[in-house]
């Protein structure tokens, strides 16, 4: 895992704190459902951190019109996964969504997502559609090591470091493409939603 040697400057502030945690979830003695909940859901903390302190950077340079718009829909920036990843896009030029180690999290997330909301199994919205499913199912199965019977999800015997790596592999990545865009955000660490301090 990991063997290559990462330099630090590559990685926001939210970043190397998450690849911390990362770091200590290897060796916490967790479930393998508790940990995938949780480096799931830092991970979507890390991108609404980073897509927030995108949103407070621009703020100084908006109109009054540009002001009211984000005002209004800022909200559902960060209502959803594929919300968050279709701002990046469309309003930062970040393309990451379905992208290299973004699909192996994206399975981490699913995952999760049928872990809390579908009490172990599919949730009704990602069982709902044939082909979905099966792309969802056969994705976790590759990347994760995950096991199903009917809809209910099993943790396979590699799938916490599958889960550790794939997380990892992503930060690294979105840290990356974040800050080649905008490398200012180098070390920049999400105090409170609109305040950004350097390290």
């Amino acid at each position: 895992m990991g063997k290559k040697e990462l330099d630090l400057r590559s990685l926001t502030g939210a970043g190397e704190s998450m690849l911390r945690t990362i770091a200590r979830l290897r060796f916490a003695d967790d479930s393998t459902e508790r940990v995938l909940i949780l480096i799931s859901t830092l991970g979507e903390m890390h991108v609404a951190k980073s897509l927030r302190v995108l949103v407070e950077r621009g703020r100084s340079r908006r109109g009054k019109f540009e002001s009211t718009l984000v005002a209004k829909t800022e909200e559902n920036m960060y209502l959803s996964w594929p919300s968050m990843f279709e701002w990046l896009s469309s309003g930062f030029d970040l393309h990451i969504r379905g992208k290299g180690p973004a699909q192996a999290f994206e399975s981490c997330i699913a995952m999760r997502n049928a872990i809390v909301h579908g009490d172990g199994r599919l949730t009704e919205l990602q069982a709902r559609s044939f082909a979905p499913s099966v792309a969802t199912r056969n994705d976790a199965v590759k990347k994760l090591g995950v096991h199903f019977v009917g809809n209910r999800v099993f943790m396979g015997e590699k799938t916490r470091e599958l889960v550790l790596q794939a997380a990892r592999d992503f930060v690294i990545y979105f840290d990356a493409q974040l800050l080649a865009k905008y490398p200012e955000l180098l070390g920049a660490v999400d105090v409170e939603p609109g305040v950004t301090k350097n390290r």
